[in-house]
């Protein structure tokens, strides 16, 4: 059980980010880049895509490459494409009295930036916790005690990812700074992960 509680935590870790992340899609996309639900739309599909895209990359070349290797790095990706959104998620059209549609959105160059950065996020986070699933299915210590534990601490955190979202706007804190705080957090998950994994690799 103890040799599965680092996957136990990075699965549920990924459910608790993207929580908070997807929570913010609405408010980020009609409140601040002021665009239609269309958009927000289109967000949410990425997000699906990616992970899609991810599952199929992660099909190709988890064989060769070591998993716990490849989600240590893939969450720094995360991490980083997060602050990738953080520094052009400030587009000049977010000034517009008029909701843009998809094709407007796209007919600037920072959506597609924004777009990218979603997309992105998205895949390195399939690319983060598909390893962590096949690993933690692998592993001689799976029970059914061990599949309820992690469905469990998935569920929990996700439930968390909401006063975690309250906090932070209680103490005034943007979307941005949102965005940078998760990154940060990120960081130090695949800092705990590329850890634990060295050390596993040692014995």
């Amino acid at each position: 059980m103890l040799k599965s509680t680092r996957f136990i935590f990075g699965i549920s870790w990924f459910w608790f980010y993207w929580a908070c992340i997807l929570s913010l899609y609405a408010t980020y996309g009609k409140t601040f880049l002021h665009v239609r639900q269309s958009v927000v739309t289109l967000f949410l599909g990425t997000f699906i895509l990616g992970l899609v895209f991810s599952y199929f990359f992660n099909r190709a070349i988890l064989k060769e490459a070591n998993p716990n290797v490849l989600s240590a790095l893939s969450s720094f990706a995360m991490s980083f494409f997060l602050i990738y959104l953080f520094f052009v998620g400030r587009p000049t059209f977010s000034h517009s009295f008029i909701p843009l549609g998809i094709r407007e959105f796209l007919g600037y160059s920072d959506g597609m930036r924004i777009l990218f950065a979603l997309a992105a996020l998205a895949v390195s986070s399939g690319i983060f916790v598909i390893p962590l699933y096949e690993t933690l299915s692998q592993s001689s210590e799976i029970t059914t005690s061990v599949i309820m534990t992690n469905n469990v601490s998935n569920i929990l955190f996700v439930i968390l990812s909401a006063p975690f979202i309250y906090y932070l706007g209680q103490k005034k804190m943007d979307i941005f700074q949102t965005f940078l705080i998760l990154a940060i957090s990120n960081g130090i998950v695949g800092g705990y992960i590329s850890i634990r994994s060295d050390k596993k690799s040692r014995y």
